[in-house]
């Protein structure tokens, strides 16, 4: 071997060991730093005097990493008068249902009345308020009156009130039978 390619891995070498790193011409990308406000001990705010309070981070803050809420598609209503409701339902028919009540009681409903316990109602998108329909659900049939407006979740018909629910027996999401009454 040569004697300058034996030195210059002997300055290689010491170099290496005392921290200096060889610096490469590939430029890579740095990472973005964050700075966040950590909360401190007292022992390490003694140990920080004068120096800021933050510490920086190569990862990103929570708020940008979390996926953001799904946009959603309001619920074109179109109402239609009582006399349209007859002609469509004629008979039973069959429609998907929620119910709600409990953390609710007390609320005003869309026609203003106060929501209470016992109350046989329901909740409809569009039909004229103080239409009564019969509901029935395994066996049980209870007869209530649309004074809310809802449920606004796709697939579903009708809310039911607290008490309709009740005397059906009803929980949860489920089908239903309805007939229009009046």
């Amino acid at each position: 071997m040569s004697k300058t390619l034996v030195i210059g891995m002997l300055l290689l070498l010491c170099l290496s060991a005392l921290g200096v790193a060889y610096k490469s011409r590939v430029h890579k990308k740095k990472p973005e730093l964050y700075i966040r406000d950590v909360e401190m001990s007292d022992d390490d705010a003694i140990r920080s005097m004068g120096k800021p309070r933050t510490i920086v981070h190569s990862m990103p803050p929570d708020y940008l990493t979390k996926p953001k809420p799904k946009s959603y598609t309001p619920v074109k209503v179109t109402p239609i008068t009582p006399s349209q409701y007859r002609a469509r339902a004629t008979g039973w028919n069959v429609a998907t249902c929620s119910w709600y009540g409990p953390g609710l009681y007390g609320n005003h409903t869309a026609n203003g009345e106060v929501l209470v316990k016992g109350m046989t109602n329901f909740a409809h998108r569009s039909m004229p308020f103080g239409t009564k329909v019969e509901f029935q659900y395994k066996g049980r049939r209870v007869i209530a009156r649309c004074n809310d407006r809802g449920p606004f979740v796709a697939g579903r018909t009708f809310d039911l009130g607290p008490g309709t629910a009740q005397a059906l027996g009803f929980q949860g999401v489920g089908k239903v039978q309805w007939r229009y009454l009046n």
